[in-house]
């Protein structure tokens, strides 16, 4: 139960806050019993952007679930599978993993601390030495892939 780390630079936080509120007016994150915090981070995405990654491996979630592989050997193996007249598409769909919800009696454990980003009156858990945190239910962990 580590809590989340803050952003300092002011202009990235505000982004972050606005990308977590677009998650919680959404109902991707929920209030509920929550066993184990997960983290999350931004990436820069261009000059004004950023995308927010949830992460599994912090708290050892990613290690506890089977997760299907879907790799792709060799650039060789792909070309070979393609023909003239095939096409091929890389599209970006954005905030459609948010759509796969998480077993409910797994979502206990990925939880998120909203504390630093968004303060909410009524939902505070004092947790270590009398610090109140926001927790959610995060019901869409995202599963980061160690390099």
């Amino acid at each position: 139960m580590v809590s989340q780390r803050d952003v300092e630079d002011e202009f990235r936080k505000e982004i972050v806050i606005r990308k977590l509120k677009k998650v919680m007016d959404r109902r991707y994150l929920g209030e509920g019993v929550i066993k184990s915090l997960t983290a999350f981070f931004d990436v820069p995405k261009g000059k004004e952007d950023i995308r927010m990654v949830y992460d599994g491996t912090v708290n050892g979630f990613n290690e506890s679930i089977e997760v299907p592989k879907f790799g792709m050997p060799t650039l060789k193996n792909h070309l070979r599978s393609m023909m003239p007249g095939y096409h091929i598409v890389d599209a970006d769909v954005g905030e459609c993993f948010l759509n796969f919800h998480l077993n409910s009696s797994l979502q206990p454990y990925v939880g998120v601390d909203l504390s630093r980003f968004v303060p909410t009156p009524g939902k505070t858990n004092r947790w270590s030495a009398g610090i109140a945190l926001v927790w959610e239910k995060n019901p869409h962990p995202i599963r980061r892939v160690k390099q």
